[in-house]
């Protein structure tokens, strides 16, 4: 638990951005809940939509390379598809302050737009071409 205690306060750091506060509650089994309160009421994390739960996902793994002190490489296969525009923003600008590499696959279009980079990759006569 003493991890939690360390990595709890920097998640709230950024989910702070969307007037939300995390808290964990261990059980005497060693068994954790996460507990998310917006605007006065409280929502267990399976209660969030999955944009919401996303975000909260990718900043706490984000939070743990923090409190390692570590760089890193997030994968996120389609992961952000779900995002609105704005909490999609809101992980890309959380990511460009730390020392964090994104590799985001996507087919959404809108998605494409707000990345540093596109690389496409396409099929012609069975043979993948990659272009930038």
């Amino acid at each position: 638990m003493e991890w939690v205690k360390i990595i709890e306060p920097i998640v709230n750091s950024y989910i702070g951005q969307l007037n939300m506060s995390m808290s964990v509650i261990p059980d005497e089994k060693g068994n954790i809940e996460v507990t998310i309160k917006r605007n006065g009421k409280i929502y267990t994390y399976d209660m969030l939509s999955q944009g919401e739960k996303i975000f909260i996902s990718a900043i706490f793994k984000i939070a743990l390379l923090m409190e390692r002190q570590e760089s890193g490489l997030m994968v996120a296969d389609e992961a952000f598809n779900a995002l609105s525009g704005e909490n999609l923003n809101r992980i890309l600008e959380v990511i460009s302050n730390l020392p964090v590499q994104l590799l985001c696959i996507s087919h959404n279009p809108e998605i494409d737009k707000m990345l540093a980079q596109e690389i496409f990759i396409e099929k012609e006569n069975d043979i993948s071409i990659i272009r930038s």
